[in-house]
């Protein structure tokens, strides 16, 4: 059986090898994967089935995290040409 302690130190390890706006990207991609199960367990869990404003809040931050993404990515490539 795989211990998980050593997939996390793995990761951990790796990820901190990485610059802040590709962990960050790399976090806001797994929350992006993770938003539908989310979403499923909030309306589970809501009897008029609906999903609460604290979904829309995620999906907002999300779109702010990717919107400021790209704006560093860009401004990156601008200054290297």
């Amino acid at each position: 059986m795989v211990e998980w302690n050593e997939h996390e130190s793995w990761l951990l390890e790796r990820l901190g090898h990485l610059q802040e706006w590709k962990r960050v990207a790399f976090t806001a991609a797994c929350a992006e994967r993770a938003l539908p199960v989310y979403l499923a367990y909030v309306e589970h869990l809501d009897d008029n089935r609906r999903p609460g404003t604290e979904v829309d809040q995620v999906r907002l931050a999300l779109a702010f995290v990717w919107r400021n993404l790209t704006d560093i990515n860009r401004d990156s490539d601008e200054s290297q040409k």
